[in-house]
């Protein structure tokens, strides 16, 4: 038994309000990573563009 038959197995046992909120809960995540993953992104360009910046003026 795979992962997607155990969930699927076990979203049958639980009731639609438990599922609602299962969802609601994984659709708040998903943003909450999104959001994260831009944060990091920029992050990321910023330190880069600084190092860039940082070499080219010790260049001789």
């Amino acid at each position: 038994m795979d992962a997607v038959e155990m969930l699927e197995e076990w979203m049958e046992d639980t009731t639609g309000v438990d599922v609602e909120k299962l969802k609601e809960r994984a659709h708040k995540r998903k943003e909450e990573m999104d959001e994260w993953r831009w944060r990091s992104t920029a992050i990321a360009f910023a330190v880069g563009t600084i190092v860039t910046a940082a070499s080219l003026r010790m260049r001789p």
